[in-house]
């Protein structure tokens, strides 16, 4: 363990903490922290209270689910070094895109929060439901023309099913 003293702390740069307990060093989360992540105490707080969305705009639609959806197939390296957005992750997207589209119709969303209702039946308890977030994220962005910030998972959840699995994508507006 190092020992530093205020003339080391100034070399070390006003966004580099020393640690007031246990001198360990660490880029700061904010400005008046004085304790690395491991030594300060975590906070305990109310829960946030968020009310439900009143929805004024409800639409969903369904594809086949596949292992390609999963964000962790999506890309592949070239024999460059570079990365590329496989053909398969790019026809999920597309399909993806144009189902929104086509679900909302005449609808135009607003860039303001869109709230997305995802569920995800899998053929296998291994399979991971999270790893279809950022796939359904992009392709929905591409098809209603607002941008992923602007979203929010109403809700995420999966089931087994035993073949011919689907994916349940619900988008909405208040």
């Amino acid at each position: 363990m190092q020992s530093h003293t205020k003339a080391s702390r100034k070399k070390l740069g006003p966004k580099i903490l020393v640690c007031a307990t246990c001198k360990r060093t660490q880029i700061k989360s904010y400005r008046s922290q004085t304790q690395c992540l491991i030594c300060s105490p975590p906070r305990i707080e109310a829960w946030p209270e968020i009310e439900d969305p009143q929805l004024g705009v409800w639409v969903w639609f369904s594809l086949p689910l596949s292992g390609a959806w999963s964000k962790n197939r999506m890309h592949a390296r070239t024999e460059e070094g570079g990365v590329i957005v496989r053909k398969e992750a790019r026809d999920i997207l597309d399909a993806i895109a144009w189902s929104a589209k086509l679900s909302l119709g005449q609808i135009k969303l607003e860039r303001r929060k869109v709230w997305l209702e995802i569920i995800v039946q899998k053929t296998s308890p291994t399979a991971d439901a999270v790893n279809v977030v950022d796939v359904v994220c992009d392709g929905v962005k591409r098809g209603i023309g607002v941008d992923d910030r602007y979203f929010s998972l109403l809700r995420l959840d999966w089931q087994l099913v035993e073949r011919d699995p689907r994916i349940y994508i619900a988008i909405g507006q208040e």
